[in-house]
């Protein structure tokens, strides 16, 4: 999966990219948001006849200049994220933040929500930065291992995020298109 964001500069350079990857496994399709800001990419085929339930939210941060990747964590850690670990996302500073607790659904049942968000720097100096969180939720055990396998997977898949703008040099990443990237 691609997303466009970005100017297009030198990453190398601390600027900003306009294009960066990541793999994610056939059946998932990136549905854009309002001006290229915002995309959600959701698994779209059954798994032994049920939906898989997660999704990966994209989402622009910008204003946030002057700051590091730990003090940026620490302005989300304050919406309700329990944990923050530095993270290194080809080679721009990152954090990784995780959240779990209990909700009531609309309906009335009770589910345990599980977020992990990646908050990688796209522009230093600009103070914008890109964030992809994987949303999930279990109400029973089997459910629950479902979700952490889940959680394992979207690390596996942050492990080949790429930046791939003007002068990137993207990881092996597979010469394929993924219906629903840009």
């Amino acid at each position: 999966m691609t997303g466009r964001t970005g100017t297009g500069s030198v990453p190398a350079s601390g600027g900003s990219t306009d294009r960066w990857a990541f793999v994610l496994p056939a059946g998932w399709e990136r549905f854009p948001g309002e001006a290229g800001a915002l995309a959600v990419y959701r698994p779209v085929t059954p798994e032994a006849g049920s939906g898989i339930p997660a999704s990966v939210t994209e989402v622009e941060l910008d204003g946030v200049g002057g700051r590091s990747a730990e003090e940026v964590g620490a302005l989300i850690l304050s919406h309700g994220y329990e944990r923050c670990q530095p993270a290194d996302l080809d080679g721009r500073p990152g954090v990784r933040l995780t959240s779990t607790r209990a909700v009531r659904e609309p309906s009335g049942r009770a589910v345990v929500a599980h977020q992990v968000t990646y908050v990688v720097s796209r522009d230093v100096a600009a103070g914008a930065w890109l964030a992809l969180t994987l949303s999930t939720a279990w109400d029973s055990t089997p459910a629950k291992a479902l979700s952490d396998a889940l959680v394992a997977f979207f690390d596996a898949a942050m492990g080949t995020f790429s930046w791939v703008g003007h002068g990137a040099q993207p990881r092996h990443l597979p010469q394929r298109r993924v219906p629903g990237s840009s």
